[in-house]
Order: C-alpha cells, then sequence, then structure tokens
C-alpha cells in the first residue's frame, strides 16, 4: 500500500512487509499526508493523496473481478475484443474515474516534483 505516488522516493527504504500491513492500508487514509491536509470535501472512501495506489504482486483471478471501468466507449469495445472470455465481467464506460478529482490541485506540484523518472523501481 502506498499513501502516494509508488514511484516516489517515500517508499525507498520502507520494506515491502510493512506496506503490506492493515496500518499501511489505514495510513491511505490519514487526516495529513507529507504536509497537506485531507480535503474535507472528499468522501471517505478517497484515499487522502489521490495518488495513493495499492500494489498488487500476484496474479487477481478473473472470477474475483466483477467490473472494468474504461474512460469511453471506444476503450470498451476494444477491451472486450481483446478479452472473449471475460464475457461475465461487466464492462462500464465510467469516464469520471479517469478525471482529476476536485482536490488534486493541492497535491498536483507535490507530485511532479517527487515522481522519480529512473527506470530502477524502489521494490
Amino acid at each position: 500500500m502506498g499513501y502516494t505516488n509508488a514511484a516516489s522516493s517515500d517508499f525507498w527504504n520502507i520494506p515491502l512487509a510493512e506496506l503490506q500491513t492493515p496500518e499501511a492500508f489505514e495510513g491511505m487514509f490519514a487526516n495529513e499526508i507529507r504536509g497537506i491536509a485531507r480535503d474535507p470535501s472528499i468522501p471517505d472512501y478517497y484515499t487522502t493523496d489521490p495518488q495513493a495506489e495499492v500494489l498488487v504482486f500476484e496474479r487477481i483471478p478473473p472470477e474475483h473481478i466483477f467490473a472494468i471501468c474504461t474512460e469511453s466507449g471506444q476503450d470498451s469495445r476494444q477491451l472486450r475484443e481483446l478479452l472473449p472470455s471475460f464475457s461475465a465481467i461487466e464492462i462500464d464506460v465510467c469516464p469520471k474515474f479517469f478525471k482529476p478529482r476536485t482536490d488534486y490541485q493541492r497535491w498536483k506540484k507535490d507530485q511532479i516534483d517527487d515522481i522519480t523518472l529512473d527506470d530502477e523501481a524502489p521494490f
């Protein structure tokens, strides 16, 4: 679990086991991250930082995937063509999931300054 973008240097020296705890998950919803307070206007189920992410290190079986959201109808059609065996999975067009959140501006500069562009990942 990463309370911010996994490419952030914040995670370089944290053992992977520490990022795989319930506390790490809860940290994604902290009242403050990196000196930036949680925006009170965002829903409780939003992570505090818009770039927080859950990293998955194993294959997710298709039967555990209930729906896939795409940005456009074209994306949805292309995905359905590429994955015909996933006919039981609902593919929805959800453009709002691909737009910046209402609180994104408060994070924008901080995120750009800290993202590493190296080829080496910290894990």
